[in-house]
């Protein structure tokens, strides 16, 4: 059994930061129709999201203008917009996005 892939949704890997996790957060609405009886008769699917997260850990050589909040990105035939970033620094530990 191998570990779940880790996606770079945000592109940023190529800027000097490395993929240390990663969540989909994806979410779909649903509604259901019932009968005179009670019992569900018909379920529709319907406004899949996906709002994904990715943590990276900075590395020597990264360099923070390849981060624009706004840019846009395809993943899945979906629209990907970059919105917030924070910086979180640790002692003795390699700061992280």
């Amino acid at each position: 059994m191998s570990l779940k892939a880790k996606v770079d949704y945000f592109g940023l890997a190529t800027a000097g930061f490395e993929v240390s996790s990663t969540s989909e957060n994806r979410s779909i609405g649903s509604a259901e129709a019932q009968g005179d009886d009670g019992f569900i008769v018909a379920v529709e699917s319907f406004g899949e999201k996906l709002a994904p997260q990715c943590e990276y850990v900075v590395t020597d050589s990264a360099t923070l203008s390849g981060v624009v909040l706004g840019s846009v990105r395809a993943i899945d035939n979906k629209s990907i917009a970059l919105a917030s970033v924070s910086v979180t620094t640790k002692a003795g530990q390699a700061p992280t996005m």
